[in-house]
């Protein structure tokens, strides 16, 4: 019975104290005498000193148990302790841990969650939060009859007030420990438990009674790593014995091996001796034992107490290694060798060489200044992409030059720029040598120079300017049986392959044709011949220009007759024309189109007699109104025609047609937008198709790509009979400064458009100071009266640094009169029709109404302008001569139209009088074949003529099978500033 009661008075001290869990747990701490507050290095640290689990790194899973005051009966008394520390790296680290302390009638357990953060090299911080829950076990053996049970009536045990209803208790708590290494040697510690002192009572046992506080403070010293001596103290206040008490606990430990380590400590209640063994294997198991000897009077009943406890230890994963570079070899800089005040670009290359990812870091790009020291190029970048294992990304930064002189750029990633040059990065890395680069370049100043004229005015008494279109025509032609591409035929074809490369969506078809007569009256064998014919142009034409091979299509002769006549029936020519008929049917013809518009072409119908349009009709343009804006876009041969017909029985439907297509124009506007319409006025064209009438009154719209084709070559000025004021000799002063030397350098007269007209010298090395010119250009022709010129002085120096610069405007100033001639080719012809070649020729006509028009407003001029048909020489003189006339008289009669519609006039009566009032004539005649066509050109200082239509070949008669505008212009004197125009519609 002695015994039993002392088990209940050590459950009632451990109720009351809180001994039961404060310092019962573990094997090494309570072999170390329970000196452990500045110790606490292992699994055992929550519940000794909670900062301590930051002391090491290795996740450790701990256990212990202990059978307490072995020799006690009629009871067995046990505690366990079972805890799970993990680390978090910067972030600190948590363990989670339970106790149990039982009996047969006893149980309390802790459920404690610890967390514990290294603030600085030499201070660590720890909490517990600590669930308390204290059970009866009212089915734990039994407890008898109790003194006083009788007299109040208990019958049960279990009936007691003290339990009745309620045989479990809970609580919570926080515990705080701190611990401080001022060095690898000395370890100070403090814990303070039961900071919110929960009430634990049972009933009306104790009265109000909360848990005790209890503070331990100690101190270990690690001698020659081997020796740990610890000594702490622990203070009690007690509220239930209503007293405070101090206990000084000592102990030593001893690192026998790096497997056994021995220890003993004592305190003024018990000894204590221990050991520990660790395998420090692949599984790290440690065992620790302790035998405890209590020094109070329960040693007199023989119970001791054995302590066991096993931790096992997991290594942490290996951290994966930062490795971010920068290098050297990944930066580059253009231009190498930057020009003043023009941006540069740097780049450089990030690579994530570690193994993990990495994201939100910084780069810098810097450079030393000899006046400022060292600066930031940029402003510190934050990357926030992730960047994975293995992968790398491009960084580019813009800088502007101030400065010459040589420069050396770094840029270093992971840097947060405030203390460059040195590196203040954030991520722990294994390299940070790689994280720096660096790029060198020079900045010079641009070369310097001017070419300026000494004269900038040539006065000329009088003078006559010349200039003919040169027409295109894209047929080639063959000899009999034969499928080689003449040379005759290159220039035509490297100018079309050149539209077709800055044309990317304008396609050209070839249909090759043969001669039944001239290349065998065998049609599979003239079939494949035409064929042959077809692949012969495409050739030379990827010759020219192999970009443009998608572009170049070839007809299939399944879909068209290869045999058909393009200069009418033979047998209906005479004999001596024949065989020039013959030889335009051996051929090639091109067939331009745009690619999504081979087959658009809305029409939009009108009611009898109207010109109003239904805008419901127009839905079609609508919906192609981006496809068209980008076809114009990308396209310069690319126009968009819109073309106007009369119906059967409509008054005046020459009128009419033209009324239908400029009423669509004039609603272009609202559909594809203002800018359009202004930007590409000179490639939106009207036309009034008069040669046929439709059913039904209508107009069509289209995009054609036919100006590829047929669009004619601009000739230049070229200037005749003129007689100088004076000396015609000029001189140009060159002054230059190129600070890098010079590479090249070119001395050029330029025009207003920036062509080139003569260069004057050009070279490498020294640049001269001045060169002597005649006002001409390199074949002789005299600069043109009506253009501004300059003199051009292009630098480049030998850093690659160019310099351009123009002189002041020269001119020739015309004193008495210039004349100037103008052909342009309006029509070309299909054989013996005055129908056109081209539809692009037909609508052309409006340009040509509106050059009219600017040369009619000239002041101080006379004009003339001059329809002219023309024909080849089949066919008989007296038919020819009729022809010329009947498509001369069309195209004045369609640019008569054009210009009433212009001009804002009503008719033709008012078109007269303004042509008389701005002193201009306008006249058609038909010449037949008399004057093949030519044009005028410069060559070694001398004006020839140029035979273009030439009618011994057969593009030669196409040529000559036209109607031109012959332009003749006489000014008076320097021209004047013009008051006013004329508006045009």
């Amino acid at each position: 019975m002695r015994k039993i009661a002392l088990v209940s008075l050590i459950i009632f001290v451990g109720l009351s104290s809180g001994s039961l869990w404060e310092d019962q747990f573990g094997a090494r701490p309570i072999g170390f005498g329970r000196a452990f507050v500045a110790v606490a290095d292992d699994g055992y640290a929550p519940i000794w000193n909670p900062a301590g689990i930051e002391l090491y790194k290795d996740r450790t899973l701990t256990a212990t148990f202990s059978r307490l005051y072995w020799g006690v009966d009629n009871d067995i008394l046990g505690q366990g302790y079972l805890s799970y520390t993990h680390h978090l790296g910067k972030a600190g680290s948590f363990a989670l841990s339970t106790t149990q302390f039982i009996s047969q009638r006893w149980l309390e357990s802790h459920f404690i969650l610890t967390y514990s953060k290294k603030i600085s090299s030499m201070f660590y911080l720890g909490f517990n939060f600590r669930l308390i829950r204290n059970e009866v076990l009212l089915s734990g053996g039994d407890i008898g009859t109790q003194p006083g049970d009788e007299s109040h009536g208990i019958v049960n045990p279990s009936d007691d007030p003290f339990l009745r209803g309620k045989s479990s208790k809970m609580g919570f708590t926080i515990d705080v420990g701190a611990l401080v290494k001022p060095n690898d040697k000395l370890s100070l510690g403090i814990f303070a438990m039961n900071l919110s002192r929960p009430d634990m009572t049972f009933g009306n046992l104790g009265g109000d009674y909360k848990e005790p506080l209890i503070i331990r403070v100690g101190a270990a010293y690690n001698l020659y790593n081997r020796l740990r001596p610890a000594i702490d103290i622990r203070y009690l206040d007690d509220p239930l014995n209503g007293k405070k008490s101090f206990k000084p606990n000592a102990g030593v430990e001893y690192i026998v091996s790096r497997n056994l380590a021995l220890r003993t400590g004592a305190n003024t209640e018990e000894l204590a001796f221990g050991f520990s063994y660790r395998n420090r294997k692949y599984i790290d198991i440690q065992f620790d034992y302790a035998f405890v000897y209590p020094l109070s009077r329960i040693n007199k009943l023989g119970a001791t107490s054995h302590k066991l406890s096993a931790t096992m230890r997991f290594a942490p994963p290996p951290k994966p290694m930062f490795d971010l570079a920068l290098k050297t070899s990944k930066m580059s800089v253009y231009p190498k060798n930057a020009i003043l005040n023009e941006k540069i670009t740097i780049k450089a290359t990030i690579e994530n060489l570690g193994e993990a990812t990495v994201n939100n870091f910084k780069v810098v790009l810097y450079y030393e200044d000899p006046d400022e020291g060292w600066v930031l190029a940029a402003p510190v970048r934050t990357i926030r992409r992730k960047l994975k294992p293995g992968d790398s990304m491009e960084l580019e930064w813009e800088w502007t030059p101030t400065k010459t002189g040589y420069y050396q750029f770094f840029a270093r990633v992971d840097d947060d720029g405030i203390a460059i040059p040195k590196p203040h990065g954030h991520i722990n890395e294994v390299d940070e040598d790689n994280n720096t680069g660096f790029v060198e370049f020079r900045v010079f100043s641009l070369p310097k120079g001017e070419a300026q004229p000494v004269e900038t005015e040539l006065q000329v008494s009088e003078v006559t300017l010349v200039r003919e279109e040169e027409p295109i025509v894209p047929v080639v032609f063959f000899d009999p049986m034969d499928d080689r591409v003449d040379e005759r035929f290159n220039r035509m074809l490297s100018v079309i392959a050149e539209r077709l490369k800055n044309n990317p969506d304008i396609e050209v078809t070839l249909y090759g044709y043969f001669n039944p007569e001239s290349d065998g009256d065998v049609y599979e064998y003239g079939e494949k011949l035409a064929r042959s014919r077809a692949r012969a142009v495409r050739s030379v034409l990827l010759r020219f220009e192999p970009t443009i091979m998608d572009q170049v299509k070839l007809a299939n002769t399944q879909y068209y007759d290869p045999s058909r006549s393009r200069c009418g029936k033979i047998e209906e020519h005479l004999p001596k024309d024949k065989p020039l008929a013959e030889a335009e049917n051996r051929r090639t013809e091109m067939v331009a189109s745009v690619r999504g518009f081979e087959n658009w072409k809305p029409v939009i119908f009108f009611d009898k007699n109207s010109s109003e349009v239904d805008l419901e009709a127009l839905q079609t343009l609508r919906a192609e109104a981006d496809n068209i804006k980008r076809i114009m876009e990308r396209n310069p041969e690319a126009i968009f025609l819109v073309t106007g017909y009369a119906g059967k029985g409509e008054q005046n439907p020459v009128r009419l047609a033209f009324d239908r297509a400029f009423k669509i124009r004039s609603e272009l506007e609202n559909i594809l937008g203002t800018d359009f319409v202004n930007r590409f006025s000179r490639r939106i064209f009207i036309y009034a198709n008069t040669d046929k009438l439709a059913d039904r009154g209508k107009a069509t719209i289209q995009v054609t790509g036919e100006g590829l084709l047929y669009r004619p070559m601009e000739g230049k000025w070229a200037a005749k009979d003129y007689e100088f004021q004076k000396d015609k000799m000029n001189f140009v002063v060159i002054k230059s400064n190129v600070e890098a030397g010079v590479d090249s350098f070119r001395v050029s007269v330029i025009d207003d458009r920036g062509n080139i007209f003569r260069v004057l010298a050009e070279g490498t090395g020294r640049i001269p100071e001045g060169i002597p010119w005649d006002w001409h250009d390199a074949h002789g022709n005299l600069i043109t009266p009506d253009r501004t010129y300059y003199v051009q002085l292009e630098i480049k120096d030998r850093l690659g640094q160019r310099m351009v610069k123009r002189s002041k405007p020269i001119k020739v100033n015309v004193q008495k009169l210039t004349r100037q001639v103008e052909t342009l080719i309006l029509v070309q012809f299909v054989f013996d029709e005055k129908t056109s070649e081209s539809v692009f020729q037909e609508s052309r006509l409006e340009y040509i109404a509106r050059r009219f028009i600017r040369k009619a407003l000239e002041p101080h001029k006379k004009l003339i302008a001059e329809i002219a048909g023309h024909t080849d020489i089949i066919g008989m003189e007296f038919r020819n001569r009729q022809l010329a006339e009947i498509r001369a008289k069309k195209e004045y009669e369609n640019l008569r139209l054009y210009l009433i519609y212009l001009l804002g006039l009503k008719n033709n009566a008012e078109l007269n009088r303004w042509l008389a009032a701005h002193n201009t004539v306008l006249k058609y005649a038909g010449y037949a074949s008399k004057k093949p066509y030519v044009v005028t050109v410069w060559r070694e200082n001398k004006l020839v003529k140029k035979l273009v239509g030439n009618n011994k070949f057969p593009e030669g008669r196409v040529v000559n099978r036209r109607v031109t505008i012959e332009f003749y212009e006489e000014k008076i004197g320097t021209k004047p500033k013009t008051t006013g125009e004329t508006s045009l519609k």
